[in-house]
C-alpha cells in the first residue's frame, strides 16, 4: 500500500509527520537535497532503515534543528573550531562529521566513534525539527543503487515503507546530496562532493584535503 501524499506547506500535514515518526515510523519526502527518507533517532529507526536501504555497514547523517542542538552530539569546542564554516553553510547542503560525545548511543555514532550532523534549509522540515531532538535521514534508494532526483522517481517498493510521503509544492528537481566535510581528524577531509564545491568550502575552512 502506498503513502498517502501530503505537502510540506500544511500545518496540520507536518503535526501527522511528527507524530509518525514518534512512533517509530517512517516518512519519504524533499528536503533541500534529494528527496530521501527521514527515521526517528532510536535503535529502531536505524532498523528500519537498514531494512529499507538493504544495508548495516554505514551509520546515517542525522538531521538537527539548529546550530545549538549540536550540542547534544558532540563536545561544543569542536564546533568552535569550524565555527566560520557553520555560520556561512548551517542552513544548508553541508553534512559535517565529528568525534561523537561519549554518552552517544552506538546506533546513533560510526566505529569509528563519530557522528554526521546537518542543519536542513528547508522550512517545513526545520519545523519538524524543532520538536525532535534530531532525525536520521539518508537518500531514498537501496545501497548500490542510482540515488533518485525527485520523489516521483522513487522505487515503489521503497514507497511503500513510509507512512507518509511529503513534497514540496513546487518540487525542484536534480538538486544535489550535501557536501560531506569529516572535521574529526586533525586535518578536515572531503569525504562527498555535492551540493557545496570544494572552493568554496576553502574559503572559510582552509586545509581541506
Amino acid at each position: 500500500m502506498f503513502p498517502e501524499k501530503i505537502e510540506w506547506s500544511d500545518k496540520r500535514a507536518r503535526e501527522r509527520i511528527i507524530q509518525a515518526l514518534q512512533s517509530e515510523k517512517l516518512v519519504i519526502g524533499d528536503s533541500d537535497t534529494v528527496p530521501g527518507f527521514l527515521a526517528p533517532l532510536s535503535f529502531e529507526g536505524k532498523k528500519l532503515l537498514d531494512e529499507a536501504k538493504v544495508r548495516k555497514d554505514k551509520p546515517y547523517l542525522i538531521l538537527i534543528g539548529s546550530q545549538e542542538k549540536a550540542a547534544t552530539f558532540i563536545y561544543p569546542e569542536q564546533l568552535e573550531r569550524v565555527s566560520d564554516l557553520v555560520s556561512h553553510f548551517w542552513p544548508g547542503p553541508l553534512t559535517l562529521i565529528f568525534k561523537a560525545r561519549s554518552d552517544i548511543p552506538r546506533y546513533a555514532r560510526s566505529e569509528g566513534e563519530t557522528v554526521a550532523l546537518r542543519v536542513p534549509d528547508h522550512e517545513g522540515l526545520l519545523d519538524v525539527l524543532q520538536h525532535v531532538t534530531g532525525l536520521f535521514s539518508t537518500s531514498a534508494n537501496r545501497a548500490g543503487r542510482p540515488v533518485a532526483k525527485t520523489v516521483d522517481a522513487i522505487d515503489s517498493a521503497l514507497l511503500k515503507k513510509a507512512a507518509y510521503c511529503v513534497v514540496d509544492s513546487s518540487p525542484k528537481e536534480g538538486d544535489a546530496p550535501s557536501t560531506i566535510i569529516d572535521c574529526s581528524g586533525e586535518r578536515p577531509r572531503l569525504i562527498r562532493h555535492g551540493a557545496y564545491p570544494v572552493s568554496y568550502i576553502r574559503a572559510y575552512l582552509p586545509g581541506v584535503e
